[in-house]
């Protein structure tokens, strides 16, 4: 029998470089191939909770209305008809705690506490401060991460920002009845998605034409930048809880405030348009490129005011 060579070749135990890189490789691509899956499937799930979550504020405002024969007032300084103080301004999201399973924060509310009129932002004061600081989760889009306290809905006012002119909503200046929607609640957007970022401002809100002002300011750079915008669920103010169809889904132009206005456009994180809410309880998802006009008739109560923002 021949002895054993003395120079034989030697056990591998690891994988040379080349190899360990064609294995990385092949990992990379896998991982490219289902990463946007992964990512369609995150978005799928967070579109169909933000749908779910527009419901329940759905069933809140019929089960509001059903108790006090009108929609959730949303405007500061008004007082019900039926005698009730409502303080200086709260939202029409406090209204509705009570339907949106809060009862624990609506039993914290003052409705004669005027000092919401701060903004909702730190220092919170006054006897209505703890119910301010509440986050409510059923107003928050799962897509809307801005580390804000205020909510991802807001109230449809109609189609222009005209303050005290009516902008044909079904939530503006005074509270409204289900007999004021003579267009058909299938028919009117009622709450839809305004994602909680720092809008375009200016300090001008004097004139009545605000539209104007608000292509200047587009054009030439804001006054100023609205840091509370949207800052409160809690505060019944334009800025933070109510929005407009003067300009479609998610437009190019950015949005103003003034003291007692705001021209604040439907927008989400969601790929391609945003969710409303009818006032039959039903959602829809609406695309960017909706038909401008069309939007616009969707907001409006009244086929009186569906010649709103025309020319404009």
């Amino acid at each position: 029998m021949a002895a054993p060579s003395s120079f034989a070749r030697p056990r591998r135990c690891a994988f040379t470089l080349i190899e360990l890189l064609v294995v990385l490789a092949i990992i990379g691509f896998l991982l490219s191939l289902l990463m946007p899956a992964v990512m369609g499937a995150r978005a799928s799930a967070q579109r169909l909770q933000c749908t779910s979550r527009l419901h329940s504020i759905g069933v809140a405002i019929t089960g509001f209305t059903d108790s006090h024969g009108e929609f959730p007032r949303t405007f500061c300084g008004a007082t019900r008809e039926n005698g009730r103080s409502r303080g200086y301004c709260f939202s029409g999201f406090v209204e509705l705690l009570p339907w949106l399973d809060r009862h624990d924060v609506a039993d914290k509310v003052n409705w004669k506490d005027e000092t919401t009129d701060r903004g909702g932002q730190p220092p919170l004061i006054g006897d209505n401060a703890s119910a301010m600081s509440a986050q409510i989760a059923s107003l928050l889009c799962p897509s809307d991460t801005a580390p804000r306290m205020g909510a991802s809905y807001r109230f449809c006012r109609g189609v222009l920002p005209n303050w005290p002119t009516d902008p044909g909503g079904a939530f503006c200046i005074y509270s409204k009845k289900p007999r004021d929607i003579t267009k058909g609640l299938s028919q009117t957007a009622f709450v839809s998605e305004r994602s909680r970022a720092t809008a375009l401002g200016f300090t001008d809100g004097s004139s009545l034409d605000f539209v104007t002002p608000c292509v200047a300011a587009n054009q030439s750079g804001p006054a100023f930048l609205d840091e509370d915008c949207g800052a409160t669920w809690f505060r019944g103010a334009h800025r933070h809880v109510t929005y407009v169809h003067y300009l479609p889904p998610n437009a190019v132009m950015k949005d103003c405030v003034a003291s007692n206005q705001a021209f604040m456009s439907a927008r989400s994180w969601h790929q391609g348009g945003v969710h409303v809410l009818y006032g039959d309880g039903h959602v829809a998802f609406v695309d960017n490129a909706i038909d401008l006009i069309l939007w616009r008739r969707l907001a409006t109560r009244e086929e009186a005011f569906d010649q709103l923002g025309h020319g404009l």
